[in-house]
């Protein structure tokens, strides 16, 4: 599905089926999105995406760099947001090259006992199967704002994802994605 349907659907069923938590929030437990990779980007107007930032974040993330100048330049409310991690997709990638059926290219993001920080991680894990000749992504979040973060999320996901698939390809010329 493209990303602009998935969050249309998204809002819809947060809208029907949605449980009150706290302070207004709604809440799906157990929610899915199932996104076409080659159409990550939310483009509905309405939303005013900011896409410099949406392409400079993947473009952090992509780098492991941790730095808060780097990605501040984007957006700079990200700043209140201090502390980061790095990424770990040589592991992923070598997991899959190890073993295309292999259901251990998982990168952790969650910490056990996290410290006091100002930035928790939403996403817990990203796990990377190769069924039926395609790069699947499962990611499994604590939480997800559909208005704010989900829009940022399916883009940054599809682009590790694409930088994970040119990796393999670059390795595996044999293999058909």
């Amino acid at each position: 599905m493209k990303a602009n349907q998935a969050w249309i659907k998204l809002i819809g069923d947060i809208s029907l089926h949605g449980t009150h938590v706290s302070n207004g929030t709604l809440e799906l437990i157990s929610n899915q999105s199932i996104i076409d990779m080659n159409y990550p980007i939310v483009t509905i107007p309405e939303r005013k995406l900011n896409y410099k930032f949406m392409f400079g974040e993947a473009e952090w993330i992509l780098s492991g760099s941790n730095n808060v100048k780097h990605i501040s330049k984007y957006m700079k409310a990200i700043s209140k947001f201090s502390d980061n991690g790095i990424t770990f997709l040589d592991y992923v990638v070598c997991s899959l090259l190890t073993n295309p059926a292999s259901r251990q290219a998982v990168l952790n993001i969650w910490r056990e006992n996290p410290r006091d920080t100002k930035d928790y991680p939403c996403t817990l894990n990203m796990q990377w199967i190769i069924r039926n000749g395609k790069l699947n992504c499962i990611t499994n979040m604590r939480s997800s704002d559909v208005w704010l973060g989900w829009v940022y999320d399916v883009f940054n996901f599809s682009m590790i994802s694409n930088y994970i698939l040119i990796m393999l390809k670059k390795e595996l010329h044999h293999l058909k994605l």
